[in-house]
C-alpha cells in the first residue's frame, strides 16, 4: 500500500517552482498533492473520482490559509464523503463554508428540474407559490446545509396563523422535494415533515359551489341574457354538456375534432392527469361545435379570445368571470358544472353506473393498467350517459338557451344562412 504524508511541513515552507515550468507538483500520498506556481503561490489538491466516474482536481486552499494537517483532514473526509455515495465537489464547499446555496437557490433549481415533467400551468402556479411564500420570505437566506426541521416546523406554524388554509402544506411538500433534490446533488439531509404536518390546522376542503339543478333554468336565462361575448355564451352550454375542466374546455384546438366519429381528444398537455382523453360528443354538443365554428372563423382554437387576437384563446377562468358579474359569487363556479353533473347522473342512474360518471368526469384510476383499458373502451356507454345528460340540458334550458341566442346572432351576422335554423330543426 502507497505511503501516506510523505510531505513535510519544511517542505512546504521552502517549496517553490523551477524556472520555466509552468508549476511543480510535489505527492503528500492518498490523493493528496502540494502544486507550487511561478508566482510563489502554492496551493493543496486532491484528485478524486466523483460520482459520475469521472477525475476531477479540487483545490483545498492555499498553504497560506490552511495548514498541512488540515488539508490531510480534508483529504480524508473527501474520501470517506465518496465511499458514502456524495458528491465531492459539493462536500468541499460544505467543509470550507464558501459557495453555500441557500434554501432559495435549491428551491429554483428544483423548478428548473421539474419544469421538463411538468405542465406549463403546473410549472407556473409551483413557480409563483415557491416566490410568494418562500423566495420572499426570512427563509431564504439560510443557508441548505443550515437548514433544520425547526426552521419548517415555525415557518408553517406562521402560516396557519395567517389562516393560508391548504397552502402550508402545498409549499411543505415544495420544500421536502427541493430537499430531495438536495440530498441527491448536495449531499444534505432529507426533511421528514410527516412529524411537522402532525401539529398543523386542519382545514376541511371546500367543496365548488353549484347551484341545484331545479335552478339551472334560471341559471342559464342569466348567462343568456347577460352582456357576455357569444364565446363565452356557448362555452356554457359546451362546458354543461361535455363536463370538461376550464382549461380542457378554452384552450383546446380544432384539429382535435372529429365530426365524423363524434368524438373529441383532449391532449395529454391540457389533461390535469396528464392522460390523453377522450370525450364522446353528444348531438347537443355538436351543435355548440358547429357555431363555434362559425364564430371562430379561421382560428385554431375552439372558443378564440373575442377581446384580443384570435390567434388567442378565450381566459380559462371566463366562466367563473362571468358568474361573479351576474351575481353568483360564491353561488357557482365553472368547476360547479361538474359537481352538478356528478350529483344528479349519480341519483339518477344505477350504482353499476358510477364508474362511467367517473370516466366521464376524467378522474384519475390509481390503477394505471385498468385505466388503459378503461380509455379505450366504454365510449359508447359514456355517449350514452352524455347524450341523457344533454337532453335533461336541453328541456331544462330550453325558454333560454344560450346556443339559440348565438345561433340567431350568427344569422344576424349573416355568419350563418338565415335558411340555417329551419335546415337544422333540433
Amino acid at each position: 500500500m502507497p505511503r501516506l504524508n510523505k510531505l513535510t511541513v519544511k517542505q512546504v515552507e521552502h517549496a517553490h517552482c523551477p524556472e520555466g515550468k509552468p508549476y511543480a507538483s510535489m505527492s503528500d500520498g492518498g490523493y493528496l498533492s502540494l502544486c507550487t506556481y511561478p508566482s510563489g503561490r502554492s496551493v493543496y489538491r486532491v484528485r478524486i473520482k466523483c460520482l459520475n466516474g469521472q477525475e476531477a482536481l479540487l483545490t483545498l486552499g492555499p498553504t497560506s490559509q490552511i495548514s498541512l494537517k488540515e488539508a490531510r483532514q480534508l483529504r480524508d473526509k473527501l474520501v470517506e464523503a465518496r465511499l458514502h455515495g456524495k458528491e465531492p465537489t459539493h462536500v468541499l464547499k460544505k467543509l470550507r463554508g464558501k459557495g453555500e446555496m441557500t434554501v432559495a437557490d435549491l428551491v429554483l433549481e428544483y423548478l428548473c428540474e421539474k419544469r421538463p415533467t411538468w405542465g406549463e400551468s403546473t410549472y407556473k402556479n409551483e413557480k409563483q407559490r415557491a416566490k410568494k411564500y418562500l423566495i420572499e420570505s426570512p427563509l431564504c437566506s439560510i443557508p441548505i446545509h443550515s437548514f433544520t426541521l425547526e426552521h419548517v416546523y415555525d415557518f408553517a406554524r406562521r402560516m396557519d396563523e395567517k389562516g393560508y388554509k391548504t397552502q402550508h402544506k402545498k409549499v411543505i411538500s415544495l420544500l421536502k422535494c427541493a430537499f430531495d433534490l438536495g440530498s441527491i446533488k448536495y449531499g444534505v439531509e432529507k426533511l421528514d415533515v410527516s412529524a411537522v404536518k402532525h401539529f398543523l390546522v386542519k382545514h376541511k376542503a371546500q367543496h365548488h359551489a353549484y347551484v341545484e339543478v331545479s335552478n339551472l333554468p334560471a341559471l342559464s336565462k342569466q348567462v343568456t341574457l347577460s352582456r357576455c361575448s357569444l364565446q363565452v355564451k356557448l362555452l356554457f352550454d359546451f362546458t354543461f354538456l361535455t363536463l370538461q375542466r376550464a382549461q380542457e374546455a378554452t384552450q383546446n384546438t380544432w384539429n382535435n375534432v372529429d365530426f365524423d366519429n363524434a368524438t373529441l381528444t383532449i391532449p395529454k398537455k391540457l389533461a390535469k392527469n396528464k392522460q390523453e382523453h377522450i370525450v364522446p360528443l353528444s348531438p347537443h354538443a355538436i351543435r355548440v361545435l358547429i357555431l363555434a365554428k362559425a364564430l371562430a372563423g379561421d382560428s385554431e382554437y375552439i372558443f378564440p379570445s373575442p377581446q384580443v387576437t384570435k390567434n388567442q384563446p378565450i381566459h380559462k377562468h371566463c366562466l367563473g368571470t362571468l358568474f361573479r358579474k351576474i351575481g353568483l359569487q360564491g353561488q357557482m363556479t365553472g368547476h360547479g358544472i361538474r359537481a352538478m353533473f356528478s350529483t344528479e347522473m349519480h341519483e339518477e342512474l344505477d350504482t353499476a353506473d358510477s364508474i362511467i360518471i367517473e370516466m366521464i368526469l376524467s378522474h384519475t384510476d390509481k390503477d394505471q393498467i385498468r385505466a388503459a383499458y378503461n380509455r379505450r373502451l366504454f365510449i359508447e356507454r359514456r355517449r350514452g350517459v352524455l347524450n341523457h345528460w344533454g337532453q335533461i340540458f336541453e328541456k331544462m334550458t330550453r325558454k333560454h338557451s344560450c346556443s339559440d341566442y348565438v345561433e340567431m346572432a350568427l344569422i344576424q351576422l349573416e355568419l350563418l344562412p338565415a335558411t340555417y335554423k329551419t335546415s337544422h330543426h333540433k
